[in-house]
């Protein structure tokens, strides 16, 4: 100082400092005890430089409804919070869950023992069905092979087998190929060859059991060919040289020269009205003049065999036979399907029958009243 007033003025100074410093001290404090030890003195210099007090403030009220905002979500979180736990609360009073937990493991165990079951049962019935397979293939029963044998060489082996089922009383026929029909779906005249080679197995099993039964046979041919009706006539023939006694009616004359060629003892029935006035009878068709068709050319003509003597039969008059039984029933039930007719037809036929004062006049015309009303 240049001079006491200069001097004292320095003093006076130096106090105001001292003040000023204590001041600064005391709002540094107040400062950083309203911060708290979250941020510094120097981070809010630097918001205040960055966004001015102004900016500070709207900054502040933003931050304030953020803050409120928040607090609404806590209340509402709280109280879900809350509805949570009485939830869990009662669900931990509820049985229903162990319930159904324990109701799902016994559908479980259920299941696997049903799965095991089915196992058990797919297994039979596997073996069931070879059982079955294997007793249709093999062990048919006797008429039924005895019959198979005859419609294949009714059939020239267009038909091997006949057969039924282990369970039902349908008759089965396989072909040539392979294929198994059923009778009702065969053609006319192939049934009607199932049913002469069932009819004729069906002598001869009634003959092993001391049954000799004839054979009366009416045009059972008339729905053949041509070659299958060659081949009916053989097989007939060599039936009746095996010992049973065959007779065979027919008013076609080519059935009657097809068995005149293979040198069976063919009849001629005379007319109805001269077994009524003349008291005719049955004459050998060389004895009456028919004239008889030349055998037709065959390239290859069926061959002739000559069965073996007739061996005896073991008869078996006391034992019940259900093979035969069932066999019968089978053919009886074929037969009525086959030969039934609708319920109209069977009123038409039935309806208007032939009254008996014109059938000597029908006969003396050539006409046989019973194919009229058939």
């Amino acid at each position: 100082a240049e001079n006491e007033e200069q001097y004292r003025g320095f003093g006076v100074k130096h106090k105001q400092l001292a003040g000023l410093d204590e001041e600064r001290q005391n709002l540094t404090d107040q400062i950083a005890a309203a911060l708290g030890p979250h941020f510094s003195e120097e981070q809010i210099a630097e918001q205040l430089e960055q966004f001015g007090q102004a900016g500070l403030e709207r900054r502040w009220e933003s931050l304030q409804k953020e803050i409120e905002e928040f607090r609404e979500n806590q209340t509402k979180l709280h109280q879900q919070r809350g509805e949570f736990l009485k939830e869990v609360k009662i669900l931990g009073e509820d049985s229903r869950l162990d319930e159904a937990r324990l109701e799902l493991r016994a559908a479980d165990q259920e299941i696997a023992e049903l799965k095991r079951d089915w196992r058990v049962l797919a297994v039979s019935s596997h073996m069931l069905e070879n059982i079955r397979e294997n007793y249709e293939a093999k062990r048919q029963p006797e008429t039924l092979r005895e019959a198979s044998s005859f419609l294949d060489r009714l059939t020239e082996g267009n038909y091997t087998r006949i057969w039924t089922r282990l369970v039902g009383e349908e008759l089965l026929v396989d072909n040539a190929d392979g294929e198994t029909l059923s009778v009702q779906h065969l053609s006319r005249g192939t049934r009607e060859t199932v049913y002469l080679g069932l009819r004729m197995a069906l002598v001869s099993a009634y003959a092993r059991r001391g049954a000799v039964l004839p054979m009366v046979l009416d045009d059972v041919l008339v729905n053949f060919d041509a070659n299958r009706a060659r081949a009916a006539a053989q097989v007939l023939r060599e039936f009746a040289q095996s010992g049973y006694q065959l007779l065979m009616f027919t008013c076609h004359d080519h059935i009657r020269d097809l068995f005149h060629h293979l040198e069976v003892d063919v009849r001629v029935l005379p007319h109805h009205k001269d077994v009524m006035q003349k008291n005719a009878v049955p004459v050998a068709l060389a004895q009456a003049n028919v004239p008889v068709a030349p055998e037709p050319e065959i390239a290859d003509p069926l061959p002739v065999v000559d069965m073996p003597q007739r061996q005896p039969l073991t008869v078996l008059t006391d034992e019940y036979d259900a093979e035969l039984e069932f066999e019968l029933s089978a053919i009886n039930q074929d037969q009525r399907r086959a030969t039934s007719l609708p319920e109209p037809w069977a009123s038409a036929v039935t309806a208007d029958p032939i009254p008996p004062e014109p059938l000597a006049e029908l006969w003396d015309h050539g006409i046989d009243p019973s194919q009229k009303t058939a």
